[in-house]
């Protein structure tokens, strides 16, 4: 038998800071996938959503999710809010309080997934840019991302 079912879907759609504008599909889309995913019929996932919080309050939940699997469990996490790159080109998260030139602070880094992975000892770094993941053993943790793609979104920054 499989292992759990867990989704964390995180709506942001208002800003503290001035710069970074209201957006209007995050809580639509949310409550669309939430609902998808905890439909027994469809997805079975045990699923909280978080609305409009802070990025410390973002990394703790996502950490606590995380740090509460076995391999053999399925977790998804989906964001849906804005993203912003950094000098060096890392994409960030933005959260209620992002300010954007403070992100390393502000935001939620977008690897997180992958130290995480790493630290609970699952086995070596997933392959996130292209990797097939369908052949994984039944007792393998796979993790999906778009790392270091750009997916446009339907509203301006």
């Amino acid at each position: 038998m499989g292992g759990q079912r867990v989704a964390l879907v995180v709506a942001i759609d208002q800003y503290e800071n001035l710069g970074l504008s209201r957006l209007v599909a995050p809580a639509a889309d949310a409550e669309a996938l939430a609902g998808a995913l905890g439909d027994p019929e469809l997805g079975g996932f045990d699923v909280e959503t978080l609305r409009n919080v802070t990025s410390s309050t973002i990394c703790e939940r996502v950490e606590d999710v995380l740090t509460e699997r076995k391999p053999s469990d399925l977790v998804v996490l989906h964001f849906s809010c804005h993203g912003l790159k950094d000098d060096a080109g890392e994409l960030y998260l933005a959260a209620t309080n992002t300010v954007p030139s403070r992100l390393s602070s502000t935001a939620v880094d977008a690897v997180l997934g992958r130290v995480w992975w790493i630290f609970l000892g699952w086995g070596a770094e997933p392959d996130l840019d292209g990797g097939d993941v369908d052949g994984a053993a039944e007792d393998e943790l796979a993790l999906v991302g778009a790392h270091g793609h750009r997916t446009e979104a339907f509203e301006p920054v």
